[in-house]
């Protein structure tokens, strides 16, 4: 069937163009780290409150444990794709808003490789960010906004080896950009000053997975299901742009500097200041 329908027009053309990240997030707690982490789930996972890595049927993409890919049969295959539609309300001092937010949430696909060897791809979301508020400030107001996410395009395998017994892997690679801004105005001036930070990565990720099934009778069994990822820290670079717009309505750079860095999941320093990103980062500053 044209090696499926050349993998489902290469997952809708990477989920056109990966808008997964673009999914209209509304949430302040985005503003730290990589955003909100997503759940690495489909629609069979959540319905079931995000369980997934005992999971384990011929009908159901589980990208949460890839052991999971061995339990289908020899004549199937499986194409899933989801949306996300979230509601989100907020009160604080100001009073109470509440934002909509949602989008193409993710594209997955799974097929068998002989009797013992399933293998899926796709592409899912593995952060998202999205936010907009503000502050006073002494003799002024600041505001605080961020949109972007990172996206995993990932391919697995799972095999069952012994009977009862299911191993498998995910190898994903992440990719993204996040951007963080902070407008400051002062009270009485047309000047505003933007302190922008933007942080690409590009990096992979590997997770393994292992399921055993106890039978407890013919119609009943017990699923026991883990999964393991290496630690490792994310490859990036981050833009730090600083802009100062005059009166006259022209934007003046200001700095921008260039730091070719490796971020953790702690907190990204820039000199002595500790930035809104993740990562301790270990940089080398280029000139521009």
């Amino acid at each position: 069937m044209k090696i499926k329908s050349l993998l489902i027009l290469a997952l809708i053309a990477v989920a056109t163009a990966s808008g997964l990240s673009a999914q209209n997030t509304t949430s302040p707690y985005s503003k730290f780290g990589y955003g909100l982490l997503r759940d690495n789930a489909t629609s069979a996972q959540r319905q079931m409150g995000g369980v997934g890595y005992a999971m384990r049927s011929g009908r159901q993409v589980n990208v949460m444990n890839p052991a999971a890919y061995a339990g289908m049969d020899s004549l199937t295959f499986l194409f899933d794709m989801g949306t996300d539609v979230s509601l989100f309300w907020r009160k604080d001092n100001t009073g109470s808003n509440h934002d909509w937010g949602g989008g193409l949430d993710y594209v997955t696909m799974q097929f068998p490789v002989g009797k013992i060897v399933g293998v899926s791809a796709g592409l899912l979301p593995y952060s998202s960010v999205g936010y907009s508020f503000g502050s006073e400030i002494t003799n002024g107001v600041s505001t605080h906004q961020g949109t972007g996410g990172l996206n995993q395009l990932y391919i697995g395998a799972g095999v069952m080896p012994l009977k009862n017994l299911s191993v498998g892997v995910n190898i994903s690679y992440l990719f993204g950009t996040i951007y963080n801004d902070v407008y400051a105005s002062q009270t009485g001036s047309t000047t505003q000053s933007l302190f922008e930070q933007v942080m690409e990565v590009k990096d992979y990720h590997l997770q393994f997975g292992l399921q055993y099934t106890y039978r407890i009778s013919r119609k009943n069994a017990l699923t026991l299901g883990v999964t393991y990822s290496p630690s490792k820290s994310l490859l990036g670079k981050t833009y730090v742009l600083k802009y100062h717009d005059t009166s006259t309505g022209a934007p003046i750079r200001l700095l921008r500097e260039w730091l070719s860095c490796v971020t953790s999941s702690l907190f990204l320093k820039h000199g002595a200041q500790v930035l809104p990103m993740t990562g301790t980062t270990v940089c080398r500053r280029k000139s521009m």
